[in-house]
């Protein structure tokens, strides 16, 4: 698990005909392939030095000992309904038997709110062995500043379905698979209104491989519907010579940027080759055939940003970024 003063740097990346199911005891996975959308970071800092304001529950042995957090993580901006969730940090507590979330601190529409998980949401429960199974329930509440009141509710249930040998472009370990299905209720409820409601979130399902002392999970991967919407993998790589390592070169788009239409000229053995647009988060956005030698992509349904074309052809898979510009 991660410690204080780790930071752990991971790609956001795609693959073709990705497999979930594929798992099972002494189990080898091959995700070589994955190519890297963007890189980020995530720092792991002591207690003490989040926001003062937040700390009241999260840095208190004595007063709130099963909150006393081991960690925190900046984590990601929300706008959710018009409610801003700013400088927000994400608690942990690694407390030998179970690496739990403990709760989070927000600026909520300009308030320096510090929210606990209660119950506490176990991410995981030691020790991981194939077979286990586990499964906790947690919720926040918090009154919101200007608005009312949010609360959320969820239900983990964590298998370790598999275990064996993983690659990815980060290297080649030994790892156990976790398999995480969450069902989640956000409630919302409106003071100038007078009105709330409950708001089932749909089931997601996240699978990560943990190896030892890797800090974060090599891969992990987040479904919904049963189909992946997030593929991150640890990586400690310069992200232009991953993409480079990619055969980026070999496929050239024009103009880049580009505006409303897009250009690439393939080769004779090279037609009928499927092309995809993925934008940042790897998502397939755009999709066609490459049936002329001189080819053009309609890109004015997509907003302005950097995004991915992948040439799939008979013999060869070929990658390219671009970006979008209005």
């Amino acid at each position: 698990m991660p410690s204080t003063g780790d930071t752990l740097q991971y790609s956001v990346g795609f693959d073709i005909g990705i497999d979930v199911d594929d798992t099972g005891p002494n189990h080898i996975w091959d995700f070589s392939n994955l190519f890297p959308i963007s890189m980020s970071a995530d720092t792991f800092v002591s207690v003490s030095s989040t926001p003062f304001l937040y700390q009241f529950f999260f840095n208190n042995q004595f007063l709130y000992p099963a909150h006393n957090a081991t960690e925190a993580v900046k984590g990601t901006d929300i706008d959710l309904a018009g409610t801003t969730f700013d400088n927000l940090y994400d608690y942990y507590k690694n407390d030998g038997g179970s690496y739990k979330k403990v709760g989070f601190g927000a600026t909520i529409n300009g308030i320096p709110l510090s929210i606990r998980n209660v119950p506490i949401d176990h991410v995981y429960m030691f020790p991981l062995n194939y077979g286990n199974v586990d499964s906790s329930y947690s919720e926040f509440a918090v009154a919101v500043p200007l608005l009312g009141f949010y609360g959320s509710n969820q239900w983990r249930h964590n298998e370790v379905d598999g275990w064996g040998s993983i690659t990815t472009p980060y290297g080649t370990f030994d790892a156990i698979r976790v398999k995480s299905t969450i069902n989640a209720t956000d409630t919302i409820y409106i003071d100038a209104l007078q009105f709330g409601l409950s708001i089932p979130r749909p089931e997601t399902v996240e699978y990560k491989w943990l190896a030892q002392n890797e800090g974060i999970p090599v891969l992990e991967i987040n479904t919904l519907f049963g189909i992946p919407t997030t593929i991150k993998y640890k990586d400690d790589d310069d992200f232009s010579t991953s993409i480079a390592s990619s055969q980026e070169e070999d496929l050239h788009l024009y103009p880049n940027p580009a505006k409303d239409q897009l250009n690439f000229r393939v080769g004779q053995d090279q037609l009928g080759a499927t092309i995809e647009v993925f934008d940042m988060n790897g998502r397939l956005v755009e999709q066609s055939i490459a049936y002329e030698l001189q080819n053009e992509l309609d890109l004015s349904t997509l907003p302005t940003g950097q995004y991915v074309l992948r040439m799939i052809s008979r013999s060869e898979v070929l990658n390219s970024r671009f970006h979008i510009v209005r």
